[in-house]
């Protein structure tokens, strides 16, 4: 790329650097921004140009893209040289990389449209040349300028292209594309700051490269000043007040910025956090830089780039038990042929060891660790490599962030903890007339603990009858619908698949009414199903039952008898499972294996009333009984038990839990895990009735480092053909939340929220609120075809302060033949 944009400065596609005398005798030819005082250029890398979020068209928006640029004489080898956006106030702050902990030092990235890259090992940046990395992946930068960007931040593709991508700072710092997650990484037209800085991986300190920030809010700057990570400790950086910032807003619509002088300004030279000594925090970024109109790049030339290296997608172990060998397993896809797949592993925090991993097509690797003693302490990552001799490192960031962190267990291990955390039983479907109707069912479950679990000796059931019907009764080896329940009267006893692990704090769903109907619901998988619900097996794992129906019954199993007919008038077949949304039942998690003694109850969910009818699902074990062998302790007295009586039949809404501490629960001298009485829980107060969240955790409430988030798809839409806009919001709790449209004039379209009377905005950065503009006005006519701009603003209902966020929308109008 040797041409040259309309800017003082070396063009960002430019890679040869022009000497310094050069740039100031060509200021009146290159373009329209002022000129600025040139001295010495930087002895160090910097941003040179970036184009901030842009929509569809992309004729007429372009791409969004950073410019990194070497003014230097020598060669840079970029190996330890990082980028982000992700900096906000004390929530997430990039020099925290070095504490190694993601959840305690929350380095950003990874969601909210931010990210947190380097570049790849062994990248040479010449002196003089720059290298451009497309935000949004090849394809939309191509489309927008017809070239290929030199550097993707993820692969947009779902087969893996040549261009190659940046790597993520550490395990989801990007967290984008078909491959890597749902984050759409975006600098922000508002407010935002970018940082360039260089680690060694090890180190307790980072050091700063270049910072540009933009915008009037002051939480998205940066300020070290005297932190201390470890042994080291931040020298003072410019007070957030007192940072010269490009703009007070983002670029104008259309425009970039773009850096005009290559001897940062006034910059401090001494004394600072950067490479040097400069501060790179006090640079007058109001010089130094210049809203102007992009030009399209141009091909580059002088830089040789990495090969596109190997996208591993998943990174998995089996049982890991004492005595027996742990088999470890890689997925990976390439731009070329993958030629080989190392594991490395940790025994009890020591050095890293490999073992060359094995495949049959390429695309999925395996290998098996020694046998260990219980309670070893293991570590795991592993590296890909393809024919064009890229490698990845999977997680990035490892060792520091290893893949897999597990603790062998004893065969013998037991029951642990877990939480049922969610419970949608759907609507009301009496009459019962598709199973549409059972779509939404699902249960939810979280593991508290710091270790991963195995499931396989866990059980899940909704089928008790008063002293007829008992789940405990699967010790005695009464494994009947008659004595334990399941696969009639839409009750089920199911076990967890064998060998199936729950990541520590990892939360999952399983679908009442199968996968497909799930992903009807809500729009994507769920975990498990109870029961396969496709004519040919998905790749949901199926729940598996306890018992086949004995001769003589239909055909059939403790979850699912295809072929039971309804009963009543309320045409619902009695054996497909169903949580009861009108009665009440319970939902009992329990642990069992086969040859012991006792049943070990793991967690419970009770909603209703009807305790001990002739077909209630009431219950207490103790030495009374049914058919017990006396050595249960009692469990509270049925009278005293709190269930959740609350209940809803809309189908809209889940019994949530909102205590992670379960309540009042007693935590001795009952059945459950380590003597805790679940069935003492009060559920009425441990549970709320809310909107559906399947697959997120909301014992803990909101993030409370959420910022305020707009995000909208890259696509027209045309409301004279039915056509609806979804917009995607994130926002603070207790903030006050208003999100409208203008016009390109900035006349009020239409107001599509306003949290004083639809309510707050989720804080919930996995399960973002949504809302659809039809395209039409507050008067309810229709908007002309053309641009229009969402603004979200978001104020702290405590300090008054206001964040915004807005994006542009295209009305497209019919084509005219």
């Amino acid at each position: 790329m040797s041409s040259l944009r309309h800017s003082p400065f070396v063009s960002p596609r430019a890679r040869v650097f022009l000497p310094v005398l050069a740039l100031v005798l060509g200021l009146a030819l290159w373009g329209p921004v002022a000129p600025v005082a040139q001295a010495d250029p930087a002895d160090h890398l910097v941003l040179a140009e970036f184009l901030v979020k842009t929509r569809a068209p992309l004729s007429s928006f372009g791409s969004p893209f950073i410019e990194v640029m070497n003014p230097t004489a020598g060669d840079v080898d970029m190996s330890h040289v990082y980028l982000t956006d992700a900096t906000y106030s004390t929530s997430s702050v990039y020099y925290n990389i070095t504490l190694g902990d993601v959840e305690a030092g929350n380095p950003g990235g990874g969601n909210g449209g931010d990210f947190h890259a380097r570049f790849p090992d062994g990248f040479v940046l010449p002196a003089g040349a720059s290298v451009v990395i497309s935000l949004n992946g090849s394809a939309e930068y191509f489309e927008a300028y017809g070239v290929q960007p030199d550097f993707e931040l993820y692969e947009d593709a779902a087969a893996p292209d040549a261009i190659p991508e940046l790597v993520e700072a550490f395990p989801g710092s990007i967290g984008a594309g078909p491959l890597g997650g749902s984050n759409v990484p975006a600098l922000s037209d508002v407010a935002e700051s970018l940082v360039l800085y260089t680690w060694d991986g090890s180190s307790d300190d980072v050091q700063d490269l270049d910072y540009v920030t933009w915008g009037s809010n002051t939480a998205v700057r940066v300020d070290k000043t005297g932190v201390t990570i470890g042994t080291h400790t931040y020298l003072d950086d410019t007070a957030v007040a007192g940072q010269d910032p490009v703009a007070a807003a983002g670029p104008t619509f259309m425009h970039a910025f773009q850096r005009v002088s290559s001897d940062e300004g006034s910059e401090t030279l001494s004394g600072g956090n950067g490479v040097g000594g400069h501060d790179e925090t006090s640079e007058n970024l109001s010089v130094t830089w210049a809203d102007v109109t992009p030009s399209d790049p141009t091909q580059s030339s002088g830089v040789t780039l990495p090969a596109a290296a190997p996208i591993v997608t998943a990174l998995a172990k089996g049982t890991a038990v004492e005595g027996a060998a742990i088999g470890l397993s890689a997925s990976v896809v390439s731009p070329g042929s993958v030629t080989g797949m190392d594991f490395y592993f940790s025994i009890a925090g020591g050095d890293f060891s490999s073992v060359a991993g094995a495949s049959d097509d390429g695309a999925t690797w395996t290998a098996s660790l020694p046998a260990q003693n219980q309670g070893t302490e293991v570590a795991v990552y592993c590296v890909a490599t393809n024919d064009g001799g890229a490698s990845t490192v999977y997680p990035s960031g490892a060792p520091v962030f290893p893949g897999l962190e597990f603790t062998v267990q004893s065969p013998n291990a037991g029951a642990q903890k877990l939480l049922i955390t969610e419970v949608c039983v759907g609507p009301n479907i009496y009459p019962f007339t598709s199973m549409a109707q059972i779509a939404p069912e699902f249960v939810e479950i979280h593991n508290p603990n710091d270790f991963e679990m195995d499931l396989t000796y866990y059980h899940l059931t909704d089928a008790i009858r008063y002293e007829q019907e008992n789940y405990w009764l699967i010790a005695d080896g009464l494994l009947t619908q008659g004595d334990i329940g399941g696969g009639h009267y839409n009750d089920f006893v199911a076990r967890f698949p064998a060998g199936y692990i729950l990541p520590a704090h990892g939360t999952i769903t399983i679908s009442v009414a199968g996968s497909s109907w799930f992903e009807q619901a809500y729009g994507r998988l769920p975990d498990l199903e109870l029961y396969e619900d496709d004519a040919e097996a998905d790749d949901v794992p199926d729940m598996e039952p306890v018992f086949q129906n004995p001769s003589g019954d239909l055909p059939g199993d403790s979850i699912y008898t295809a072929d039971r007919p309804t009963t009543s008038s309320d045409n619902l077949p009695k054996g497909i499972p169903e949580l009861e949304e009108h009665y009440g039942e319970p939902l009992v998690l329990y642990y069992y294996k086969p040859g012991d003694d006792l049943v070990v109850d793991v967690d419970m969910f009770i909603w209703g009333t009807d305790k001990d009818s002739s077909y209630g699902y009431g219950f207490q074990k103790g030495p009374a009984a049914n058919n017990g062998s006396g050595d249960y302790a009692n469990d509270t007295a049925l009278s005293a038990q709190d269930w959740h009586t609350a209940l809803d039949e809309s189908g809209t809404v889940s019994f949530t839990r909102v205590d992670a501490e379960e309540g009042t629960q007693a935590t001795t001298g009952g059945n459950g895990v380590g003597g805790r009485d679940e069935t003492s829980e009060n559920m009425s107060v441990t549970f709320e009735i809310l909107d559906p969240t399947p697959g997120v955790f909301l014992a803990g409430g909101g993030d409370p480092s959420a910022r305020a988030t707009l995000t909208v798809p890259a696509r027209t839409f045309n409301p004279n053909m039915g056509e609806s806009f979804p917009i995607q919001m994130i926002a603070p709790d207790d903030s006050e939340v208003r999100l409208r449209v203008f016009d390109r004039e900035g006349r009020l379209v239409k107001t599509l929220w306003d949290s004083r009377f639809q309510g707050s905005v989720s804080s919930i950065i996995e399960f973002p609120s949504e809302v659809n503009w039809n395209g039409r006005d507050d008067t309810y006519e229709y908007v002309p075809a053309g641009l229009y701009i969402l603004h979200l603003s978001v104020v702290d209902r405590t300090s008054g302060e206001e964040e915004t966020q807005t994006a542009p929308v295209v009305v497209a109008t019919r084509l005219s033949n």
